[in-house]
């Protein structure tokens, strides 16, 4: 039964080497970890919760952005897609995608000095 914390911990590796090739604005970061050093001083919870907040509203901007040329440009996106379901079917997996790799990259940003 020892595989299953190896095979976790193998896991957990090669996404943090995937993570780490994403960029990152040093400026954000510098940001995030001092936020997270002055949280930790108010209560050993705070960071996780500002970890939550800040997560949730990152997805929230990932997802609206991909929303506005579906309402702004309705005509060539829908000219373009045939105004085809699975197109637009694709186009939110797309959207979803992004935004959980964006999330995943800032869980990461602000994790990583607890490390």
């Amino acid at each position: 039964m020892n595989s299953l914390p190896a095979l976790v911990g193998a896991v957990g590796g090669y996404v943090a080497r995937v993570l780490d090739l994403m960029p990152f604005p040093q400026r954000v970061r510098g940001w995030l970890r001092s936020m997270n050093r002055a949280l930790a001083g108010i209560n050993p919870y705070a960071p996780l919760v500002a970890a939550v907040v800040v997560t949730f509203l990152t997805v929230r901007l990932v997802l609206w952005l991909f929303r506005l040329p579906l309402i702004y440009a309705w005509q060539v996106f829908g000219f373009i897609s045939g105004n085809n379901v699975i197109v637009l079917s694709w186009y939110n997996i797309l959207a979803h995608a992004v935004a959980l790799l964006v999330a995943a990259k800032l869980v990461y940003e602000l994790t990583q000095e607890d490390q």
